[in-house]
């Protein structure tokens, strides 16, 4: 408990740090994000989650579960995600609950920082809520 404590509080202070480093879209596309973290708890590993940003304000991707899309619009560090739209294949257990969680924090979203490879995602309120690696190889596009 401990660990995952210090894992938070040096999460959340990374955000409070980075919160200048948002603001241009050109570090959001071209590149495919996959989830790390998601409200302090780390991606569960027998599931591929992850965002792209498409040029056009669109986006694609994966809960983990369904393929998810929709569109994003950005002005300075502030990010919303509109028309998000998924598969319907049922999740249970575990990873419904990351679906869930995923898409509550994509539908909260209200600004963003990206720092090398890692992209944050905070709420309205600015509570760190989901944490993205750059990832090495391109995923397929999948959208609903």
């Amino acid at each position: 408990m401990r660990g995952a404590r210090r894992a938070l509080v040096a999460t959340v202070a990374a955000a409070l740090l980075l919160g200048a480093c948002g603001g241009g879209t050109e570090h959001l596309t071209g590149t495919d994000w996959t989830l790390a973290t998601l409200d302090g708890r780390g991606a569960l590993p027998q599931t591929d989650a992850w965002i792209r940003f498409e040029d056009g304000s669109r986006f694609s991707g994966s809960t983990g579960c369904n393929a998810l899309g929709g569109t994003w619009t950005s002005s300075g560090s502030d990010i919303a995600f509109s028309e998000i739209s998924t598969t319907l294949i049922g999740c249970p257990g575990p990873v419904g609950e990351q679906e869930a969680a995923f898409n509550a924090a994509l539908d909260a979203a209200g600004s963003y920082a990206v720092d090398g490879g890692t992209l944050l995602l905070m709420d309205g309120s600015g509570v760190l809520r989901i944490t993205f690696e750059a990832r090495a190889d391109p995923t397929p596009t999948a959208a609903p």
